[in-house]
């Protein structure tokens, strides 16, 4: 939603963009004689007409309240955030980028993480907002949560990993221009 402004300039005024959102266990029992172009995410993968959206680039996020109250422990090594509470997405998000993969690449907590579970991503973020944890922000996607103040980074940078979200033309969406011109949009996007 983020790029939508720009992609909807670069389209054509004139040009009508339906955005749907369903959960991705969905994905597979979506009706893509309804939808031109099919956002996901996923391993790397090159095969059909797609084009990244953007990369899987992370990085430990949380409310301004939350990173002031717990700041001592936020200033010492990861190694001893074991004690915060971490919100963590559960379900059908097989691929996503896990709370495991990041320690995997940054460092453990000394003492096992407590997690709360999120079935939905935008109700991750706003328990995040409002204080309850550290959740994982992908880049890209939380921009306007760090321009609005109501969440901050508590880790130095993003670690990137091999995953990416995907636009994807449907067999509906290569029989129409415009979708490959929306397609080729969101990859100029993307870089």
């Amino acid at each position: 939603m983020p790029r939508f402004k720009t992609l909807h300039q670069r389209i054509g005024e004139n040009a009508t963009v339906r955005v749907l959102s369903s959960t991705y266990d969905m994905l597979d029992r979506l009706n893509e004689a309804d939808a031109d172009i099919v956002l996901s995410y996923g391993a790397k993968d090159t095969t059909g007409d797609r084009t990244v959206v953007f990369r899987d680039e992370v990085t430990a996020v949380c409310s301004p309240d939350f990173a002031a109250t717990h700041a001592g422990v936020l200033r010492r090594p990861i190694a001893r955030w074991g004690s915060l509470p971490f919100l963590e997405m559960v379900g059908p998000t097989k691929e996503w980028t896990t709370w495991g993969d990041w320690f995997e690449a940054v460092g453990r907590p000394d003492i096992p993480p407590r997690f709360v579970n999120y079935h939905d991503y935008i109700y991750l973020i706003d328990a995040a907002a409002s204080g309850r944890g550290l959740a994982l922000g992908w880049r890209n996607f939380l921009d306007r949560f760090f321009d609005l103040g109501s969440l901050v980074p508590v880790f130095d940078g993003y670690v990137k990993f091999d995953h990416a979200h995907y636009a994807r033309l449907t067999e509906r969406g290569r029989r129409h221009p415009l979708a490959r011109r929306c397609l080729d949009v969101l990859g100029s996007l993307a870089n």
